[in-house]
């Protein structure tokens, strides 16, 4: 019997060992949309373009303007764009393993 305690207590620690190991493949990008006099501009559509793959993320900002995405660690361009608004660009934003970063836009509403 304390052999198959030892093997059930050997596995899950092997399992628990796995899990922070894959978290850590990726990074975190949120943030806050904003208009002009300061209100969160729901349903932007956020999109990261990694620079060194091509590959593209994207999601959309809640009802308050927050966002989050979960990427690859890389150099991304971020374009956030929202009908009635100018898009917003931030070229070079790196994101390394394991790391949270927050970037804020303002749109500035369309001519």
């Amino acid at each position: 019997m304390s052999f198959l305690r030892f093997a059930s207590v050997l596995v899950a620690v092997a399992c628990l060992a796995l899990l922070p190991a894959s978290a850590q493949d990726t990074a975190t990008l949120s943030g806050q949309v904003n208009d002009e006099s300061g209100l969160g501009v729901p349903n932007a559509r956020i999109t990261a373009s990694n620079l060194s793959t091509g590959g593209e993320e994207s999601g959309s900002t809640d009802g308050a303007g927050a966002y989050e995405l979960t990427l690859d660690p890389g150099t991304y361009s971020i374009v956030v764009e929202s009908p009635g608004f100018e898009a917003a660009i931030a070229d070079g934003v790196e994101l390394a393993s394991g790391q949270s970063v927050e970037r804020n836009f303002s749109l500035e509403v369309a001519a």
